[in-house]
């Protein structure tokens, strides 16, 4: 808390010294932001729900041995999260930037921000997976076999949990932000379904296909509503060709 706090502190001098910092606030200024922020505010805070809710739901189905090793796992799977959420950081302002000045160079920097999300989620799956042993043993001791399978059905989980994050940040980057509201209630609403199914028929291994099979539930219903009322183009090989053909005209220029 204390770390926090100072890190906080030393953003406000920062600030300070680029933009005048003043003590009188207009709150008739701010209400409309506050409100416009709202979805993308109450989405955060369901995502947030949605990586609480397997462990909620397995305490009323498992012993607590079992949602410890779930935990174990499920640990690493959320700490994983951080990636895609570090690559929307980088590639948010570029595409803020390109929206309205450049629709070319916009789909190029689009593209290579999904090829590079898509990448970072085979990657993991593709590293994780085989070692997936080595680092529950490593991180928690041999007491923990049981999280072995759970992680390794999380790592291929984060190749849709990849995109998700990415296209949740591109959501709120065309100004999308009510949708993305709903795409969290929507992955809530899978996660607790299909929690509630697969619990009782396979323990804290059904927790963790109730991860892969919400995310990508949420990935392809993200990926329909850009194409049918985004993109506007009738199907995926197209919106890939235009966007590919946007890519290879930038690179020629460069």
């Amino acid at each position: 808390m204390f770390s926090r706090l100072l890190g906080l502190l030393i953003f406000l001098v920062i600030l300070s010294t680029e933009i005048k910092l003043g003590a009188r606030i207009n709150f008739s200024k701010l209400r409309p932001i506050a409100i416009s922020a709202a979805p993308v505010g109450c989405a955060c805070f369901v995502f947030m729900l949605v990586l609480q809710v397997d462990v909620i739901l397995l305490t009323s189905f498992a012993t607590f041995g079992e949602v410890g090793e779930f935990s174990a796992a499920h640990k690493i799977y959320a700490g994983l999260l951080s990636v895609p959420a570090m690559a929307v950081t980088y590639y948010t302002p570029l595409l803020a930037s390109h929206l309205q000045e450049s629709k070319e160079r916009f789909n190029a920097i689009l593209f290579s921000a999904f090829i590079a999300t898509l990448a970072l989620g085979f990657g993991a799956a593709v590293v994780g997976v085989p070692l997936a042993g080595t680092a529950i043993n490593l991180l928690y001791g041999e007491g923990y076999e049981a999280s072995i399978p759970v992680m390794r059905v999380l790592l291929v989980a984060c190749i849709p949990a990849f995109l998700v994050v990415f296209l949740q940040g591109y959501l709120v980057i065309i100004d999308r932000r009510g949708a993305t509201l709903t795409f969290a209630l929507v992955a809530l609403a899978a996660r607790v379904v299909l929690n509630l199914v697969l619990i009782p028929k396979i323990g804290i291994l059904g927790v963790a296909y109730a991860v892969a099979a919400s995310e990508t539930i949420v990935f392809l219903a993200i990926s329909y509503y850009l194409f049918r009322t985004h993109f506007k183009l009738l199907g995926v090989p197209d919106a890939v060709t235009k966007i590919s053909e946007a890519a290879s005209r930038l690179r020629r220029r460069s």
